[in-house]
């Protein structure tokens, strides 16, 4: 839990520095949606996109799959079919980081407030169970 709390609160708040960073000085271009589903697990859907752009330089980047919200895929769904192929993005040039979808800001923003605060819980319920387990082995 320990190691799972350091790692997920270490890579949301690079997450939240880099969405700032967009936020100040990203570049804005036109990005295509190359892949829109939904994924339902246990009664919940989450949907997710999949986005190509070019940069600078004309060089084609993408992104792995990336949640988006449902307010998100019903601005780019009809009758939960995905029929629109572009979005406005924000990207830090020569950086592999999550582009910021500019439609979705405010799910992008929950997201990486609620990583650093899972992370935190993590790491601090890991450091409650190992200070648990040095008092019980004193006792011993």
């Amino acid at each position: 839990m320990l190691g799972f709390g350091g790692l997920m609160l270490t890579w949301s708040y690079r997450d939240q520095q880099a969405y700032y960073a967009m936020l100040d000085h990203g570049r804005e271009v036109e990005a295509d949606i190359v892949d829109a589903f939904g994924k339902t697990n246990r009664g919940r859907t989450s949907y997710v996109v999949k986005l190509a752009w070019a940069d600078r330089l004309g060089q084609v980047q993408t992104y792995p799959p990336t949640h988006v919200s449902p307010e998100f895929w019903r601005t780019i769904s009809d009758a939960g079919v995905w029929t629109v192929k572009m979005t406005r993005i924000r990207y830090l040039e020569g950086e592999n980081v999550r582009p910021l979808i500019l439609g979705d800001s405010a799910e992008r923003e929950h997201q990486d407030w609620f990583g650093i605060r899972a992370g935190l819980a993590f790491l601090l319920v890991g450091l409650g169970c190992g200070v648990w387990l040095m008092r019980g082995m004193r006792g011993a």
